[in-house]
């Protein structure tokens, strides 16, 4: 990609400059950045999206440091490739695809770009001695080495005593995109992790939607910098659901805090504000329970079209139904707060009425096995069209829906079953999911219809 200093020091000042410009240049710069990043739905039909293709980091797991990484078990990497491969390919066939350490190595081609991205990396991680060795590694070697970690070259007998392998962690959950960042309307949200082990995957996100002229955009919704140090603030992507541009469903998870949804609605009043927007919106926060195979609102209610959702139905309607709370903010930037009975009945309330589709079918014994596999994670690519694992009860009851079901191989040797309007595309997730996510973790939408 053709990327010069001049559009990343342009961006580098709008940013700075915002807050000075008025209402019209402001609607005339948004005008211009429709065209990089928005996303006013789950389920528009994609244009643009940014994906990592888990490589060599999953390899750098053991079972001493698995739970470490946050993950169920060890990965193999040339079958989670495989997996990853299928899913991938399926997305580049509607969508054009960007992918993360391209998009990194665009970045450090820039020298002085690369130098402040990588000291304040190793600044926020304690690793200041590593800048020169670090520093001399060019654009795709530095996109590499901090995504799958830099192992310890021993120089003395105290390194060599370390046992730690590596001087610079590898992320192996950096394919679950999702979690990082999160595009709402014209707007962005970079979050604040939860495990201290992936907050580099924040600050990676968050240089690209700076510096990245393919990124452009109009600004952070929450500014996760002023609580750094405060361990009630969180807030993870897979809790961020777009229903609409005025409707934004939230969970409150054991990855997202109330203070953070706090902190997301005022900062989501006063974007729209700044480009003259004062329609009322809903927040809908959904009490997600805090259990480990839950992780996020969207291991248990995704959107896939315009009058369906895959949902986990023990949470969503049956015995162990969550409370869930409406946030009503009008044009003054008021709230007020309203308990509803049900996140289905809260929707239809909005004018939003969706057909429960039962991850695992009826049956409590696979629907819990599936919403263990992510059976409830899923991504739409379009109206009504959408990427599944291989969860067997779940793609059944698509079928009972009207979708046709294809394997991710039929299509890549058919393209034209996507012409289907009613399709699920379902690929092997089995590696995949030991991270604890599904094909919605797996994807940062930039661009809708």
């Amino acid at each position: 990609m053709d990327l010069n200093l001049a559009p990343i020091k342009k961006i580098e000042n709008h940013f700075q400059n915002w807050s000075l410009l008025s209402v019209e240049e402001r609607k005339k710069q948004i005008q211009e950045r429709k065209n990089h990043v928005s996303v006013f739905s789950e389920y528009g039909n994609l244009k643009k999206i940014l994906l990592h293709a888990p490589g060599l980091e999953v390899e750098r797991m053991s079972p001493e440091n698995i739970e470490k990484f946050l993950f169920n078990g060890i990965v193999h990497q040339k079958k989670i490739e495989k997996g990853f491969f299928e899913f991938k390919s399926i997305l580049s066939l509607v969508a054009k695809v960007y992918e993360l350490k391209s998009v990194l190595s665009d970045l450090f081609t820039y020298e002085e770009l690369k130098h402040k991205i990588l000291k304040k990396i190793l600044f926020l991680e304690n690793k200041e001695n590593l800048f020169s060795e670090l520093s001399s590694c060019n654009a795709q070697e530095l996109s590499q080495v901090l995504i799958s970690g830099y192992q310890v070259n021993p120089k003395s007998l105290e390194d060599y005593l370390i046992e730690d392998d590596f001087a610079l962690n590898p992320l192996p959950n950096t394919y679950f995109m999702r979690d990082t960042s999160v595009i709402v309307g014209n707007f962005v949200t970079t979050t604040r992790m939860t495990h201290a082990c992936r907050s580099r995957e924040t600050y990676l996100l968050k240089s690209i939607f700076e510096y990245h002229p393919d990124f452009l955009n109009c600004g952070q919704i929450i500014d996760e910098k002023i609580h750094s140090k405060d361990p009630q603030y969180c807030i993870e992507g897979g809790d961020i659901a777009v229903a609409s541009k005025d409707i934004i469903i939230i969970g409150k998870s054991e990855r997202t805090s109330a203070k953070a949804i706090d902190e997301f609605i005022d900062g989501y009043y006063k974007k729209r504000l700044e480009i003259g927007d004062k329609t009322p919106f809903d927040i809908i926060a959904v009490m997600v329970p805090p259990e480990k195979n839950m992780i996020h609102l969207d291991m248990i209610f995704s959107i896939t079209g315009p009058n369906h959702a895959v949902i986990y139905e023990p949470y969503i309607l049956g015995k162990h139904k969550v409370r869930v709370v409406r946030i009503h903010v009008n044009s003054h930037g008021e709230k007020k707060f309203h308990d509803e009975p049900g996140l289905l009945e809260c929707l239809k309330k909005l004018k939003m009425n969706l057909s429960p589709i039962f991850c695992g079918g009826n049956s409590p014994l696979y629907q819990t096995r599936e919403q263990w596999t992510s059976g409830s994670n899923i991504f739409a690519f379009g109206p009504n069209r959408v990427l599944s694992y291989e969860n067997e009860h779940t793609l059944k009851n698509f079928e009972k829906e009207g979708f046709a079901v294809y394997s991710a191989e039929q299509v890549l040797k058919s393209t034209q079953l996507l012409n289907s309007e009613m399709i699920v595309v379902s690929f092997d997730g089995s590696e995949l999911a030991r991270g604890g996510g599904g094909p919605r973790c797996m994807t940062c939408p930039l661009q809708r219809e």
